[in-house]
């Protein structure tokens, strides 16, 4: 019994660490056997110190309360790295065209559309016109932010830091 107390604590800790995980990248970072986090995410579960949501195709993790609940709606998008490419250069940039997003990601204007139209269907990405041109922002930069920097060591990548590096530039942080 002890062992699985200690397996939930470990999950628990690591759901609270880096909430929006989903299963397989749960089973990565805490090296348990699919059968363990199965059950144990179920005990956890019902004890209501997490709960568990479908998003984008997922089902993902968040600790029960969240200290700021809005932050569950930015996650998933941070989540995956081309969508969170996007949030950081437009947050670096204030807004831009989908052709400067995608030149400065060196990506398709394809690619970085279907992503614009998930993050906008959520409201995270607002649009505005300017004669023919159309631009696209954060609604919620602030959020968005905070939420980008409180769960860095989640994301750990190139991407991440540089938007640090620009946040403490500004004098933000």
């Amino acid at each position: 019994m002890p062992l699985d107390i200690e397996k939930r604590k470990r999950i628990y800790e690591a759901i609270k660490k880096n909430p929006g995980l989903h299963f397989r990248e749960l089973i990565r970072i805490l090296d348990i056997n699919v059968g363990d986090l199965q059950y144990n995410l179920s005990v956890l579960e019902k004890e209501n110190l997490i709960v568990g949501k479908e998003e984008m195709g997922y089902k993902r993790y968040y600790p029960n309360p969240m200290e700021f609940p809005q932050e569950k709606k930015i996650l998933p998008y941070l989540r995956q790295p081309v969508q969170r490419s996007i949030i950081v250069e437009i947050l670096m940039n204030g807004k831009e065209s989908l052709t400067d997003i995608s030149r400065n990601l060196n990506l398709k204007n394809q690619t970085i559309l279907y992503h614009i139209k998930k993050m906008e269907s959520s409201g995270i990405l607002l649009t505005e016109k300017e004669g023919k041109n159309v631009f696209y922002f954060i609604k919620d930069p602030e959020l968005v932010s905070r939420t980008l920097i409180k769960y860095k060591e989640s994301f750990s990548d190139k991407i991440v830091e540089r938007f640090i590096e620009f946040w403490r530039s500004t004098g933000k942080i």
